[in-house]
């Protein structure tokens, strides 16, 4: 199991596949890299992948309980760092994708392309990621779960998909309190609404269609702000990774093929 030391906390990764190009898959707030496993399974044979955890994520250790994603997107390049890679095709959902944005802007160098999926350049209101914050440190992670099942996944994938569901809910229920709170304050903290149309790596935004999270207003709105930018929606809720991988997998290698 790999690991990269950054000052008083170790960074968890993974690599898979093989390939020339390579691909780097940044989490959701509240996940752990093995919410990627579907696209590890299917584009393995094409692409090497990288995925890791963020602090208090996974295997990853927390370092207090404040964070920024400035601070995150210097995990990222650690880890690339680590796993020696030069460039990669960037792949983020939510938190994922606000590091991807920040790494566009501070290490355009360091992406190939940026895929930004069910995230925004800035995602109010403050208060109710504070708050956040402040439940998960009183009362753990058990407070979320019945919640993001309806926020994340929508109520056909539900019914229909109780193994991927459960997985991911049981992921939720194993990440570090700290780390949550760090990771909800970066996002609270959030905001490159004035610097976004500076990025100027090619870029792909998926928004799914049904969610409550980052809805597709949202998605446009970042959409809006950089030039040229592709933009897909598929019929998803929030981790629309889990509820359509095959779709997910198909735009990203169509987008990554054509960069």
């Amino acid at each position: 199991m790999p690991f990269v030391n950054r000052g008083n906390h170790r960074i968890h990764y993974r690599i898979d596949g093989k390939g020339e190009q390579t691909l780097l898959f940044a989490n959701s707030l509240g996940q752990s890299l093995e919410m990627w496993d579907q696209q590890v399974e299917l584009l393995r044979a094409e692409f090497r992948i990288i995925r890791y955890d963020h602090r208090g994520h996974g295997h990853s250790e927390p370092e207090g309980e404040t964070v920024t994603v400035e601070e995150l997107s210097r995990d990222t390049l650690a880890v690339l760092d680590a796993a020696g890679v030069g460039s990669v095709h960037f792949i983020g959902l939510s938190l994922g994708g606000m590091i991807g944005q920040q790494l566009a802007l501070d290490a355009p160098d360091r992406l190939r392309s940026l895929t930004l999926c069910a995230t925004a350049a800035h995602l109010p209101p403050p208060e109710s990621w504070e708050q956040r914050a402040v439940t998960a440190l009183a009362e753990g992670m058990e407070p979320f779960v019945d919640v993001s099942r309806g926020r994340w996944f929508t109520p056909t994938f539900n019914g229909a998909s109780q193994k991927l569901v459960d997985a991911a809910l049981n992921r939720l229920r194993r990440i570090n309190t700290q780390g949550y709170a760090a990771c909800c304050r970066a996002v609270r903290d959030f905001d490159l609404r004035a610097r976004a149309g500076s990025i100027s790596v090619p870029v792909q935004l998926i928004s799914g269609s049904l969610d409550p999270s980052t809805p597709p207003a949202l998605m446009k709105d970042l959409h809006d702000h950089l030039r040229g930018a592709r933009y897909e929606t598929v019929d998803a809720a929030h981790l629309l990774n889990i509820e359509q991988p095959q779709q997910i997998c198909a735009l990203v290698r169509r987008f990554v093929q054509s960069t």
